[in-house]
C-alpha cells in the first residue's frame, strides 16, 4: 500500500462498498475535514447524508456504557452496515426502506438484550463521598 493511502487510512478513510455493474464504483467514508482537504472547493449542499450513521453510532455508544460486549456484537456491526446502506446515494428507495426496517428490528432487539440503565441513588452518592474522603486521608481512615 502506498504511503498516501496508508496516511488516508490512518486519518479515518475507509472503503464502505464496491458496487456497480462491473464493480466500477466505490463508496468511501472519510471525516469531513479530510474531504474538505481532498476535494476543495467542497460544496456541502450536495450532501445526501441523512444522519442515520451518526444516530446508530450514538445509540451504540449509549449501549456501550451498559454492555460493552453487546455494543461490539455482530448485531451492532450489522446496524452500522445497514446505516451505511441507507445513506448510500446509489441505493434505491426500495432497498433503503428494507434496510430501515431491518435496522429498526436490530435496534429493538439490542434494546431488549441490553441490561436496564442503572440509576444512581443516595447510597451511590454517599459511597462516592466516602471513597473521596478516604482517598484524601480524611476522617474514618
Amino acid at each position: 500500500m502506498s504511503e498516501e493511502l496508508t496516511d488516508l487510512k490512518s486519518r479515518g478513510a475507509r472503503v464502505v462498498n464496491v458496487f456497480g455493474a462491473f464493480h466500477d464504483k466505490c463508496l468511501v467514508a472519510l471525516p469531513i475535514e479530510l474531504a474538505r482537504e481532498l476535494f476543495e472547493p467542497f460544496d456541502l449542499l450536495e450532501s445526501s447524508r441523512t444522519g442515520v450513521i451518526e444516530a446508530v453510532e450514538r445509540d451504540l455508544e449509549g449501549l456501550r456504557a451498559r454492555d460493552p460486549g453487546l455494543a461490539e456484537s455482530a448485531l451492532a456491526a450489522a446496524m452500522i452496515a445497514l446505516a451505511y446502506e441507507v445513506e448510500n446515494p446509489y441505493n434505491s428507495a426500495t432497498s433503503k426502506s428494507m434496510c430501515v426496517k431491518e435496522l429498526r428490528e436490530a435496534t429493538n432487539r439490542l434494546r431488549e438484550l441490553a441490561p436496564p440503565a442503572r440509576e444512581r441513588d443516595n447510597l451511590d452518592e454517599l459511597n462516592e463521598r466516602r471513597r473521596l474522603r478516604l482517598a484524601q486521608g480524611g476522617a474514618g481512615t
